[in-house]
Order: structure tokens, then sequence, then C-alpha cells
């Protein structure tokens, strides 16, 4: 069991603890298999105490009269829960010193006990030891010595007998560990190819830079026709810089469509403008926000379609869907959706382009295979430090022709490293062990989808918690939601 820190978890509930609450923890339990369930007190006259806990329904409960708190000669140093748990008792932290006034109290005679009142429920007893859990550190609670030893562990496993160097291009699997993870992975997804890169940012960037110098090409060649052919348009770089000589209007690489929730808008910085001189089409839907002031959609196809048809931009190379959208929540586009944006860019000549980042809790929520899920993109990513706790690393998958021309950019941004064994090697075990080395295991990912939706529920039911906080969406559609309070 986890006890969540006071100040994260209790300070929403303060007002509920000063006037009714005597006694109060909260607990969370670790355990998958668990049943979670809300469980609260109360007597006739008010709220003896109130506790939220995720356990299993058959956990012991403990008697009806429940022990007494410690004695006030216990300080914060010698409690068991220290920085996790919070009791008040008499209008005292437990823990805290006694004043002369309460210890003449103490010493006086006491008075006649009066019967307790009837308990129709009660509270869990506390945890022997106590963990706290921070929620906020991007810092995992690894301990690096252990971290670097677990890499040994994992390159015995996979059989890493020597370093991969500068990207191993031009390598074949027989010769290069890392082309026979690109190589398991393509097949996992059914893709032509893989390529293995630091970062998402990087691989994100890069996908978009390809499917902008492509589009480029063909409109260069459409002008060409229709002039009636010869030469013209300079030299095809495949998605390259512009030229110092090429005119302003060209300066500018070509758009790109993405949802107002995107990564790439929020986390990175503008580099696909400042670096790629790419322009992002924005579609927001902020103007569909739910009842309750904080649902608000994810990317649907009528807000492509209509983005499409009212924009004045004809250089659209893209169009780039998030799987699940991170910052909604993790909500997902309806499949059906999905399947008609494919057929409208397939129409426009636009390339699909799938952010998943997340895409192994994207497949436990649509319950269908990688393969499947990433079926209607032209070129996709995936992150292995998410769902698959690699050290870092991202993938782009797409086909064969396209990947080469990604080594190429890999290269040109300095993604190739010396070795890339820490993360690769990292992000391959990550792969055998959670998904089987298939791409199809993902009962861990629906797991955690499934237990986080019991704790949703079960808050959102309770009379106190469902006061405060809202959860989006209600029902979590992958194993993460947001709750606002």
């Amino acid at each position: 069991r986890r006890t969540v820190e006071r100040r994260t978890v209790l300070l929403p509930f303060f007002f509920f603890v000063v006037v009714f609450v005597s006694r109060v923890f909260v607990v969370v339990s670790s355990n998958d298999a668990a049943a979670p369930r809300i469980i609260a007190s109360s007597s006739s006259s008010s709220v003896d105490a109130f506790a939220f806990a995720v356990g299993s329904a058959s956990t012991p409960r403990p008697p009806k009269n429940p022990p007494s708190p410690p004695s006030s000669s216990m300080t914060p140093s010698s409690s068991p829960l220290l920085g996790a748990r919070t009791s008040i008792s008499g209008g005292r932290l437990w823990g805290s010193p006694t004043t002369s006034e309460e210890e003449s109290e103490a010493d006086a005679e006491p008075e006649e006990e009066q019967p307790e009142p009837e308990i129709e429920e009660t509270i869990l007893p506390p945890p022997a030891a106590a963990e706290v859990v921070d929620l906020q550190s991007y810092r995992p609670g690894v301990n690096p010595s252990e971290a670097l030893r677990s890499l040994g562990d994992a390159c015995d496993a996979l059989g890493i007998d020597e370093l991969d160097a500068y990207g191993d291009f031009g390598s074949d699997k027989d010769s290069s560990y890392l082309r026979r993870f690109e190589g398991e992975v393509a097949a996992a997804f059914e893709k032509d190819d893989a390529v293995f890169m630091p970062s998402g940012v990087m691989a994100q960037n890069i996908a978009l830079l390809i499917h902008s110098g492509r589009a480029e090409e063909e409109a260069k060649k459409k002008k060409t026709t229709k002039r009636g052919g010869g030469g013209g348009g300079g030299e095809g770089g495949g998605g390259a810089f512009t030229d110092a000589n090429t005119s302003e209007a060209a300066s500018i690489r070509g758009s790109f469509l993405c949802h107002h929730s995107s990564h790439l808008l929020i986390h990175e910085e503008d580099a696909h403008d400042f670096l790629l001189n790419m322009k992002a089409v924005v579609i927001s839907t902020e103007h569909k926000v739910g009842e309750n002031g904080v649902s608000v959609p994810p990317l649907g196809y009528d807000d492509v379609e209509e983005a499409v048809k009212t924009s004045d931009i004809d250089d659209i190379s893209a169009l780039l869907l998030e799987l699940p959208h991170r910052e909604l929540g993790g909500k997902l586009t309806d499949w059906d959706d999905v399947e008609r944006m494919a057929a409208l860019c397939e129409r426009e000549g636009i390339k699909f382009h799938c952010d998943g980042a997340r895409i192994f809790e994207a497949c436990a929520g649509y319950g269908l295979s990688p393969s499947e899920v990433v079926r209607p993109f032209d070129t996709v990513y995936v992150s292995t430090y998410k769902g698959l706790d690699a050290l870092s690393g991202a993938i782009l998958l797409g086909p064969s022709d396209f990947c080469s021309e990604a080594r190429i950019w890999l290269r040109r941004f300095g993604g190739n490293l010396r070795t890339l064994l820490p993360y690769a090697a990292s992000s391959w075990y990550g792969f055998r062990t959670k998904l089987g080395g298939e791409g199809e295991g993902s009962s861990i990912f629906a797991t955690g989808r499934d237990k986080i939706r019991r704790i949703v529920k079960d808050l959102a039911e309770d009379e106190y918690a469902g006061r405060i906080v809202t959860f989006d969406p209600e029902v979590p559609h992958v194993n993460m939601v947001h709750g606002y309070l």
C-alpha cells in the first residue's frame, strides 16, 4: 500500500476536515487486482471519520471501536506515517506538543464515559509502513546504479554483444542489434520500416519535414506540367531546407494541420516554425466545451473537414492526430472518425501522421492491436519511455523510402549518436517484456485503464469527493484522466 502525501491529497478536503473530521487518513493500494471502494463512517450527529481507499473487497475490517489516536507525546519524527498521514483529535494534530492546560485536563478526574454512537461503516487501519508517492516529478523513482545494472541484464537477455555506431546506417539485421530491434517493431506495427531516434520531438519534426518536402516536389511537378514541360524548379532535396538564394515565397516549407492541444504547439517552443519554417494550421475544439466548463472534445472528422474546406492555405502537407490526446485527459478520437480522416487525407493529397506517444494506451482504449490502430496512417511516431519504461527513445515508422530519408535527416539533426545503446536497449527490452515482442500484449495498459475507471467511478459517486473533483473524461478512455478541483 502507498500513502499519498497529505499536501497533495488532503488539502482539497480541508474544510471538511476542520468542521467534521476527528480522524483522517488516505490509503492507496498498489495492487493492480484490487477493487477500489470509498469507505466513510458516520454517526447520527456528525461525520466521525472520512477516508477514500483503493483496496481489496476482502480486506478485513477493523473492530467496531477503532483504536485510539497515539498519545500526545508522539512526535512527528516518530510517526510511521510522517509526511503522509494527518489526523485531527481534540482540535490539534497528532504529534503536536500538548499545552499545560491540556496536561491539567489529562490529570483531572475522568468524566463518566459516554457510550459511543453506532458506527455504520469504519475505515481501513493504517498501513504498517508508508511510502510517499510523488506524482508531480519528471524524475522516475529509480536508482541510477540499479538502472545501469538492469541495462546490462537487458543486453544479456536480448543477445546484444556489441555497440551500435552512429545509427548503424548501412548495416543489416545480422550485424546490428539496432536493425533487429527496428525490424521487430516494424513487423509488429505492419509497417515497411522503423527508425529509432533519441527523442520524440526530433522524430515528429523529421516526419513533418519529409512530408512537406515531398508535397513541395509534387507541387513543382504540377506547375511544370501546366507550363508545358521543361526544366525549372531547381534541385529536389526531398524535404530539405531552402537554399539562401531561393525566393522568399519558397522559404516557407508548407503547413500542417493539428489540434490546439498538440504537443508541437504547447511543449516544443515552436520548433516547427523556427527550425523547419513550417506553419501550423490549428484546429480548435475549445468552443465545444461542455456544460461543466472543462470538458473539451478531441479532434473529430467534422473539425478536420471544415478546416480543409475553409482554409485558404493550399500547401497543407500533413494532418497530425494525437492518440490519445494527452492534454484532454487521454481522450480518444472516435475510431470511425479516424478512418474517415484517412479517406479525406487520401482524397486531398495530405499525409496522415499519428502522434502515438502513448500508442499502446490507445490500443487498449480501442481494443485493437498496434497494427490495426496505425493502419490508417501513412507514418507513425511511438515513444518508448512512456508506456515501455525505457530511459528515452522514439521510433518513427512508415514506408521504406520515408524511413531511408528519415535516417539522412537523423544525421543532419545530430540524432545518430556515437551509440544509442542505453536508449535502444532499454526500449527493446520494454517492448519485449511489456508487449511480448509482438506488440499484442496490451493487457497491462487495459488493466491500468480498468483500474482508473473504478477509482474515478467511486470518487465521483462519493458524497464528499464528488462535490470537489470533476473528472474529464467522466469515464476514462485510457489509463489516464484529468481531475479538476
